[in-house]
C-alpha cells in the first residue's frame, strides 16, 4: 500500500494545505489502494467518482463529497469527464492547541468546536449526501480556496484556514443531516439556515413572521414547527434574544440614548424594548449601561 506523507505533500506549499482540481483523464490520481498521513476531502463538481473505503463502495454524484481520515486505506476511480476538487491538510491544523493560545470563555467555545471537528474528521464514511443548495455553497467555498491557493497572496495560510473552518462547518451540518434527517427534512433545514442568515442581515428592520415564512417558502404553521425543531426556540424568542444581545453591545460601546438603541435593533416600541430587555438581562437598559460600561480617561497630556 502506498503511504503519502505530510512533509512531501503539505508542508512545501507554504499554505498549510494543498488544494487542487482534477479533470478526468487529464489528472494522474492513484487508482490503487493507498493512505496518507493527512486528512483528505474530495468534492465532486461534475460527472461521477467511485470511492472504496472500509469494505464499502459509494458512487458520488455532483454535490457529494467524502472525507478520508489519516492512515485510512481507500481507493478512488473517476470517469473521464469528471471534475473533482481536493483539499489535503494535516489534522493538527485544526487541533485544539492550534486553534487557541489563551484560556477564556470565548476561546473555550472555539476549542470545543475544534474537538467536534476532530471527532468528525476521524470518522470513516464512504460519502456524504447534501442538498443541492448546500452542495452549491460548498463548491463556491472550495473554488475560492483554490483561487487563493493558486495566487498565494500574503497571509494566504491564515485566509485559507478561515475558509477551511467555514467549509468544515457546512460539511459537519450536512453530515448530521445525512444521518438524522430525510431528504424532505433536508430541504427545510437548508431553508431555516437561510432564514437565520436573513435575520442577522435584517435585524434592524421589522421582521414579521408571515414575511419570513414566505421568504423560507413555507406556510406559517410549517415554518414555526421547523424553526423550533432546528433552532430550539420560537421565531420570536430567537429574534428577541439576538436583538437584546445587539442592544447590550450598542449600550456599552456608544452613547446613543435608549430610544435610539431600541430603533437600531429593530424595535420601535420603547416600552416593549424596555420590558423584554429587563426580562432577559435583569435590569433596565439604563441601569445595565451604568453597571457595566467602563469609561477610561487618559491622564492629562496623553
Amino acid at each position: 500500500m502506498i503511504l503519502y506523507k505530510n512533509d512531501k505533500v503539505i508542508y512545501g506549499t507554504g499554505c498549510g494545505m494543498k488544494i487542487y482540481e482534477m479533470k478526468g483523464a487529464t489528472y494522474a490520481w492513484p487508482t490503487t489502494p493507498h493512505a496518507h498521513e493527512y486528512v483528505q476531502i474530495w468534492f465532486v463538481s461534475k460527472g461521477m467518482c467511485e470511492h472504496k473505503i472500509s469494505g464499502r463502495t459509494a458512487h458520488l454524484k455532483p454535490g457529494q463529497f467524502f472525507i478520508v481520515p489519516p492512515l485510512t486505506e481507500h481507493e478512488v476511480t473517476m470517469i473521464e469527464d469528471s471534475v473533482v476538487y481536493g483539499i489535503d491538510f494535516p489534522l493538527e491544523l485544526i487541533s485544539e492547541d492550534n486553534l487557541i493560545s489563551e484560556n477564556s470563555a470565548a476561546e473555550e467555545r472555539i476549542k470545543e468546536s475544534g474537538s467536534v471537528f476532530m471527532r468528525y474528521l476521524l470518522s470513516v464514511r464512504e460519502k456524504y449526501k447534501v442538498s443541492e443548495k448546500t452542495g452549491a455553497r460548498l463548491e463556491v467555498i472550495i473554488k475560492k480556496m483554490l483561487e487563493i491557493y493558486l495566487k498565494r497572496p500574503q497571509f494566504c495560510a491564515i485566509e485559507l484556514k478561515c475558509y477551511l473552518m467555514r467549509l468544515l462547518t457546512y460539511m459537519f451540518r450536512a453530515g448530521a443531516e445525512d444521518v438524522h434527517y430525510s431528504d424532505y427534512d433536508d430541504i427545510h433545514r437548508s431553508r431555516i439556515d437561510d432564514v437565520l442568515l436573513y435575520i442577522v442581515e435584517h435585524l434592524a428592520e421589522r421582521l414579521y413572521l408571515g414575511d419570513v415564512a414566505q421568504y423560507a417558502q413555507m406556510c406559517v404553521t410549517s415554518f414555526n414547527a421547523y424553526f423550533k425543531k432546528y433552532v430550539g426556540k420560537t421565531f420570536v424568542e430567537y429574534v428577541n434574544d439576538l436583538r437584546i444581545e445587539k442592544a447590550q453591545e450598542i449600550l456599552l460601546r456608544t452613547s446613543l440614548n435608549v430610544s435610539e438603541v431600541s430603533a437600531q435593533v429593530g424595535i420601535n416600541d420603547l416600552s416593549y424594548f424596555n420590558r423584554i430587555f429587563k426580562k432577559a438581562v435583569g435590569s433596565s437598559p439604563s441601569v445595565f449601561r451604568k453597571q457595566y460600561r467602563v469609561v477610561t480617561s487618559l491622564p492629562d497630556g496623553e
